[in-house]
């Protein structure tokens, strides 16, 4: 009756047919409902391409450290579902001035400590499951899932960013390695920009003698 098929579609149908009804028309029915699904999909999908250029774009543009650090942990954070994560610069080989996303800086530096050496030896970004990660002293609980993105300009570790999974996901969860890869891609122009940018502030006052 009309009267069911509007109730249906109240609680999510996409159409309806009035019986009786004839087998072709059932399938054109079916062929619309399909391509509308796969539309929907498709928007969507070009929906989140749109949404990480516009969170790479305001990245890669960010001049001032202190803040395109930060920036780049929410951002990355926001791709995993409850994600938890943080930044560091590195100076004289040690892990300083920390950018913490749901973690305290004192985890934080733990976990910086232990994977200095693995980012050391990245020239890119890298993603760790269980099998993969370090023996964990100090760390949160229920890390399963790592991504460690290095922060390097001229040849030199400057920085790290490590993302981790939520703390109630799934042990065979994965980290969304698209969104992520992209995402670090344009934090690294950004880095890499923000340090040219400081070099140029620093010969305001002193030249290269």
């Amino acid at each position: 009756t009309v009267e069911s098929a509007i109730e249906a579609i109240k609680n999510g149908a996409r159409d309806y047919l009035l019986k009786p009804f004839n087998t072709e028309e059932l399938r054109r029915l079916v062929r619309t409902c399909l391509d509308q699904r796969r539309l929907m999909n498709e928007n969507s999908q070009l929906k989140n391409q749109i949404r990480l250029y516009q969170k790479g774009q305001s990245l890669a543009f960010l001049l001032d450290v202190d803040k395109l650090l930060p920036q780049a942990v929410e951002f990355l954070c926001q791709e995993v579902r409850g994600g938890r994560g943080f930044a560091f610069l590195v100076t004289d080989q040690t892990p300083t001035q920390f950018f913490c996303e749901c973690l305290s800086e004192e985890m934080c530096r733990n976990m910086a400590e232990s994977l200095l050496g693995r980012l050391q030896n990245l020239s890119g970004t890298s993603f760790l499951q269980m099998q993969d990660i370090p023996a964990k002293r100090n760390w949160c609980a229920a890390i399963h899932s790592l991504c460690l993105i290095p922060l390097i300009y001229e040849k030199r570790l400057e920085g790290g960013i490590v993302i981790l999974n939520g703390e109630d996901a799934e042990a065979d969860c994965h980290l969304p390695y698209e969104q992520l890869s992209f995402l670090a891609q344009q934090t690294r122009l950004g880095f890499a920009n923000s340090c040219r940018f400081r070099g140029a502030q620093d010969l305001i006052y002193t030249d290269d003698l």
